[in-house]
């Protein structure tokens, strides 16, 4: 299945919640580890679930995410970012 196929099961983005969600409670609680985690059922087409951790290319949620992952309060593995 493409990403684009997978797009088209999942619910549109209602909200920029990486940002104005994860974000800013991470921000004033001083979170220092959060791991995210999405399952929807695909009951229309493939009567399957999908999992994944963040979104993934075209899915409506991966601007909001980019955005996340270029916030300088975040910080991610493969960045080596330690500040």
């Amino acid at each position: 299945m493409t990403p684009a196929e997978r797009a088209a099961v999942v619910p549109k983005a209602s909200e920029d919640w990486f940002n104005q969600q994860l974000l800013v409670l991470a921000k004033e609680a001083q979170v220092a580890y959060a791991l995210v985690w999405q399952t929807y059922y695909d009951s229309a087409s493939s009567g399957r679930y999908f999992n994944y951790y963040i979104p993934y290319p075209g899915h409506p949620d991966a601007p909001s995410f980019a955005r996340f992952y270029a916030d300088r309060a975040t910080c991610f593995l493969r960045d080596a970012c330690a500040r």
